[in-house]
């Protein structure tokens, strides 16, 4: 189907080998359109998609982080090329205009949620641009943080879940209501597997929660197989705040 295609990657052709479909073509109507705004717009029209993909930003910006050290990295990549964890990260240059579609999103918005996914190099990077911040800290929507259940290399090492709700909360300026946080046991072999790529459980502290105002809903979100969220499950909780 569709979302198989979007992601296939080639394998052959030289320069086209390893790339996936969906950031070719997203190549391709940039090149078309000349603005990437427009790109994105166009690829909306072109999947027929129910609802829409927007990014935070049209314009190209350089991801920063800065570790509990001092020292700084820059680029994506960069982030997990050494163990420990970040402090800090921010983008080059700071002034990137948001998106005006995702702006206009999140004003209509009556829930907003933030993960799962990388904490410092894709949660808290698509909310960073000064027009999507502003748009979510005064949103009257419920806001929503699903906790990553697994540690990652290079990111959060030692990082519980209030350390994950502490670090969104920073950089957004504007505290969750509600966090998700996986609660079911992860089988050992699979633990084993995680282990081996330098991954541990995101240990959970309800009282570290406590006085917050904040409702935290620890359950099994595990999806069977695999230490990451089941997609199905995190809905059916999201459609009961409502």
């Amino acid at each position: 189907g569709l979302p198989e295609l979007m992601q296939y990657r080639f394998q052959r052709g030289g320069e086209l080998q390893g790339h996936t479909f969906g950031n070719l073509m997203l190549v391709s109507l940039s090149e078309l359109f000349h603005d990437f705004a427009q790109a994105i717009r166009e690829a909306n029209q072109v999947l027929r998609l129910r609802g829409a993909v927007w990014p935070a930003t049209y314009e190209a910006a350089r991801l920063w982080a800065e570790r509990d050290d001092g020292s700084r990295v820059q680029g994506e990549s960069a982030l997990r090329e050494r163990p420990g964890r970040i402090h800090k990260v921010g983008l080059a240059p700071s002034d990137v205009a948001a998106m005006p579609e995702a702006v206009q999103a999140i004003e209509r918005a009556e829930m907003i949620v933030l993960g799962p996914g990388s904490l410092y190099s894709s949660v808290i990077p698509s909310f960073l641009p000064k027009g999507i911040q502003a748009a979510i800290q005064r949103s009257p929507a419920r806001l929503v943080y699903i906790v990553n259940i697994m540690s990652e290399r290079g990111e959060t090492e030692g990082m519980d879940a209030y350390d994950h709700f502490q670090a969104v909360e920073h950089h957004l300026g504007r505290r969750p209501s509600v966090v998700l946080v996986n609660n079911a046991r992860i089988p050992e072999a699979l633990l084993r597997r995680y282990q081996a790529s330098g991954q541990q459980p995101v240990r959970f502290n309800p009282q570290r929660f406590e006085g917050l105002g904040v409702r935290v809903i620890a359950e099994d979100f595990l999806e069977p197989g695999f230490a990451q969220h089941d997609p199905e499950r995190l809905v059916k909780v999201l459609m009961s705040l409502r």
